[in-house]
């Protein structure tokens, strides 16, 4: 079972990386989603169907 792109939800993804590793998850979700995916940014307000990914070296 798939979720649609168009579920009207925002999901965040918090994956555990090397701070100095440049992180490769988005580009991976976007080849398996058509929701958009990007990377989130302090003070960014949620948007629905999209994909926010927590950059490496933040939390």
């Amino acid at each position: 079972m798939s979720l649609p792109a168009d579920s009207g939800m925002a999901f965040v993804v918090v994956p555990h990386l090397d701070p100095g590793h440049r992180g490769l998850m988005p580009d991976i979700l976007a080849r398996c989603t058509g929701m958009t995916v990007q990377p989130i940014e302090d003070g960014m307000a949620a948007k629905p169907n999209t994909v926010y990914v927590i950059p490496p070296a933040t939390a």
